[in-house]
């Protein structure tokens, strides 16, 4: 018997069973370092939340003006990050219609996931801070730059130059890695506490693998998030509650404030880790429940929901139930990538990352399927605009790196070389040529790394995705006196 255990257990790696063989190296690699870590390094990285200090409120002196903007950006790595980036500046360039100001001047909400996480902490974080552009160009130009590097070689240098051995003897993980190639690249140790007061509110989205609940990393209470008279409806309109531990919360979020835990000490790369830990490639992040007692680990925020609409839906319902008289405009930024269900490989799943990449992007498509017209309708029948009317207090402009119609140009429309300049970035760093630019973006792959042919295609293409984007689904301009509009 033994031997025979002994022979399926040498014999798993050649079988295929990835997982199971992944499990047995796991246990027994914790067996042997178990003593290292909890006694000679003193539980060294145990918990990404180590510190006592409990949640307490912080200022929040944003003024959210007229308008109540907000921005979701996707789950997609790096290029999810360069294509957010592209946005930010574009909606900065695009003047609200019957005002002065941009949509990014009225910006007040980030929720972000994964890759996009990572672009709107940066934002948040560096906007106006020493060191960084002041001139809005220039600043831009520079975030690109960042979003473009090689976060994965950067990490893997890391673990060349000395990394790996608090890889394996301690309970620094490949998350925690990645957290200090972005520290040492952009965020310098910053926390949430230290976030503008005055800036747009951030909302980092993960998921709870304990709850099944997404958790949000944010400055805000979590009363600003639960509690909506939209979500209570909702959440009442369930008919398979017999399917759920008594214990689960539907459409309710967990934060730092409900693990006792002060956000004002939280690592901004902590929470865009968590947002970013892919099942099996990075993660998962840890933290100390210290209201009951017990550990909490988070994964990527698009096994939730990929786009953090969720999030950003829920934050606005509380606002407009404040202030009906608002109207509230969400950017939804898709970079999320997908798989080509009729490739001739789509079925080729061989390794252990085919198998936990597949899942997670099932559930993306799943999120996306639902999400966006399942909360359209709940707000169209729930809440009005202005005055009582007929529309929804939430107008939704989706803009997608994939959008044809955004970049389609044809005849005398193509009065700038547009199309021709797109042609010409389709074919570059593509094996073949590739004529058609939506295809050659659809072949830009999830990981945080892009090449500089991607950058130089999703950077071209995204000012026309804007505009097209803000012609179809923008809203109508507000009434605005004509003195409103004079001696600025």
């Amino acid at each position: 018997m033994t031997s025979r255990l002994l022979a399926c257990l040498v014999a798993l790696p050649l079988t295929g069973c990835g997982v199971v063989a992944g499990t047995v190296v796991d246990t027994a690699e914790a067996i042997v370092t178990y003593p290292l870590k909890e006694w000679v390094f003193w539980g060294a990285y145990r918990y990404d939340n180590p510190w006592d200090e409990p949640w307490a409120p912080l200022p929040d002196t944003h003024d959210e003006g007229e308008w109540l903007v907000g921005v979701c950006l996707s789950g997609g790595g790096s290029r999810s990050a360069y294509f957010a980036a592209c946005v930010l500046e574009a909606l900065g360039r695009a003047r609200i219609p019957g005002s002065h100001e941009t949509w990014l001047d009225e910006l007040d909400l980030i929720s972000s996931v994964s890759g996009g996480s990572l672009a709107a902490t940066y934002f948040v974080a560096n906007r106006g801070r020493a060191g960084f552009p002041a001139e809005r160009r220039e600043f831009f130009q520079r975030m690109r730059q960042d979003m473009a590097l090689d976060f994965e070689l950067r990490a893997l240098a890391r673990i060349l130059c000395g990394w790996g051995f608090p890889l394996a003897m301690t309970y620094y993980d490949r998350g925690d890695l990645m957290a200090s190639v972005w520290d040492s690249n952009f965020f310098d140790d910053l926390t949430f506490g230290d976030l503008p007061p005055d800036g747009p509110t951030l909302l980092v989205n993960a998921a709870c693998y304990r709850s099944g609940q997404r958790f949000v990393f944010t400055r805000q209470p979590l009363a600003e998030l639960d509690g909506a008279r939209l979500f209570d409806d909702l959440a009442g309109e369930r008919l398979l509650t017999r399917g759920y531990g008594p214990g689960h919360a539907p459409l309710r979020a967990m934060s730092m404030e409900t693990l006792g835990s002060s956000i004002a000490r939280c690592p901004l790369s902590t929470g865009v880790v968590a947002s970013a830990a892919v099942p099996n490639l990075l993660g998962p992040v840890r933290l100390r429940d210290r209201v009951r007692g017990r550990d909490v680990h988070l994964g990527d925020g698009g096994i939730y929901d990929n786009h953090g609409l969720e999030t950003m839906v829920a934050a606005l319902a509380r606002r407009l139930e404040r202030d009906p008289g608002k109207r509230a405009v969400v950017f939804v930024v898709d970079g999320t990538g997908f798989f080509d269900t009729e490739a001739e490989k789509a079925g080729d799943l061989e390794t252990v990352a085919d198998f936990s990449d597949r899942p997670v992007t099932i559930a993306w498509l799943r999120a996306s399927s639902y999400a966006e017209p399942f909360f359209r309708r709940a707000l169209a029948s729930a809440t009005a605009g202005p005055g009582g009317g007929e529309a929804p207090a939430i107008t939704f402009v989706p803009i997608s790196l994939y959008d044809d119609a955004g970049f389609r140009r044809r005849g005398d429309e193509d009065d700038d070389g547009l199309a021709e300049r797109l042609r010409q970035l389709a074919r570059r760093g593509t094996v073949g040529l590739v004529e058609d630019l939506n295809e050659r973006l659809r072949a830009v792959g999830t990981r945080f790394s892009i090449t500089d042919d991607d950058c130089s295609a999703i950077a071209a293409a995204t000012p026309a995705i804007v505009r097209s984007a803000l012609a179809r689904y923008g809203p109508p301009a507000p009434p605005v006196e004509p003195q409103e509009l004079t001696g600025r």
